[in-house]
């Protein structure tokens, strides 16, 4: 007689095993389908139809993102504040304004709040469609703070870049985290990009590197990024080492960030609040904008969507200097002879009289000049 799987006889009735996350339970064979759902969704710890199990199914459809993990860990805050087992139309607007609200008193930044509140809001979004219920829109949402200046010198970078594991006796995991750091500070790769290159994916003749499509965000095309000279370096070290593919970004980051603080202790120099890894992204892309004055060619570099406006915190910091080389390249532009005929007919102009027609014989008699010496 053929053994059947999952069915086993206790007493006098027949019984089969339902298996959900690791446990296991026995039901009558005629138990209704429902309930052998009920049993599987409880040891998910929600119950179907639901906004527990609404947000598993959600987490199916959001599994290929990098963020996924995060997502998830936000609505599940949720969830546990809520409540899980109940119907997701069942959340009002006034119960989120709580959260919300509790978590302003609690010192949660602004910036945490509006990533929390648009994490709600995009489940919603996909759960309901577009014109469905969404009790986030009206909640209250914070106001976005102002981008800070979190870039350094790229004189200071390449200081911590010096001084991450200095000792001639380091390990190959040392090795590797310096390598991965002077890309990022010397590319602007995102480290979550940076782990998922491989060999062919760059080349030392054409000095370029081909990036994956971005998911963050709006997301970005597939594109090839040039590579300045530090940079190419890098990544020849790189190949040499055998270091392409994933890697630890925290360990990375608290490499960078001892290296920083002993820097700074020893030059004299303050670091950004919080001081991380992704900070040499940020240094890197303020240095371009502050060599080419570009906006569009930073967020090229940035790996950004086309007019994305969060390319501006790169320009924080740098304005001053921005600003004073433009001026310097207006005076350059002007040459010796227009300058120097402006001031002497300047200087005989302010003779011709007063009165309101003065400015206007000024600046005729000056465009006159100008003209002819052009």
């Amino acid at each position: 007689m053929e053994r059947l799987k999952n069915i086993r006889r206790k007493g006098n009735q027949m019984e089969v095993r339902r298996r959900a996350d690791g446990k296991y339970g026995y039901f009558p064979l005629d138990t209704p389908i429902p309930a052998l759902e009920q049993f599987r969704d409880m040891q998910l710890g929600t119950v179907a139809h639901t906004f527990g199990a609404d947000i598993l199914r959600y987490a199916e459809t959001y599994k290929h993102r990098p963020s996924y993990k995060h997502v998830i860990g936000v609505l599940g805050l949720f969830a546990e504040t809520l409540g899980r087992d109940r119907h997701r139309n069942t959340i009002t607007d006034t119960e989120i304004e709580a959260m919300i609200t509790d978590w302003t008193a609690a010192d949660v930044s602004a910036a945490t709040i509006r990533k929390r509140r648009g994490i709600l809001h995009a489940f919603f979004r996909k759960v309901n469609g577009p014109k469905g219920h969404n009790p986030v829109t009206g909640t209250t949402n914070p106001k976005a703070p102002k981008p800070e200046a979190r870039g350094l010198s790229m004189d200071q970078v390449r200081l911590i870049l010096e001084d991450m594991f200095a000792s001639s006796k380091k390990s190959r995991r040392q090795s590797l985290a310096k390598i991965r750091a002077r890309i990022i500070a010397w590319s602007g790769i995102p480290p979550g990009i940076l782990r998922q290159l491989g060999p062919r994916d760059w080349s030392p003749v054409t000095r370029r590197v081909k990036i994956p499509p971005r998911l963050k965000g709006a997301g970005v095309e597939a594109r090839s990024l040039e590579l300045c000279d530090e940079a190419v370096a890098a990544f020849q070290d790189l190949q040499e080492a055998g270091g392409f593919g994933h890697f630890g970004i925290k360990a990375v980051n608290r490499a960078v960030q001892r290296a920083a603080r002993r820097v700074a202790a020893r030059e004299g120099f303050m670091l950004p609040d919080g001081f991380r890894l992704y900070d040499l992204r940020h240094s890197y892309l303020s240095h371009v904008y502050k060599v080419t004055r570009d906006l569009a060619t930073v967020s090229r570099l940035a790996l950004h969507a086309e007019n994305s406006t969060v390319s501006r915190r790169y320009t924080m910091g740098v304005h001053e200097d921005v600003d004073r080389a433009a001026i310097a390249a207006v005076n350059a532009s002007f040459s010796v002879a227009q300058r120097d005929a402006f001031r002497v007919h300047r200087g005989k102009a302010a003779k011709v009289g007063t009165g309101a027609n003065c400015g206007k014989k000024l600046w005729k008699k000056n465009a006159t000049a100008l003209k002819s010496t052009g």
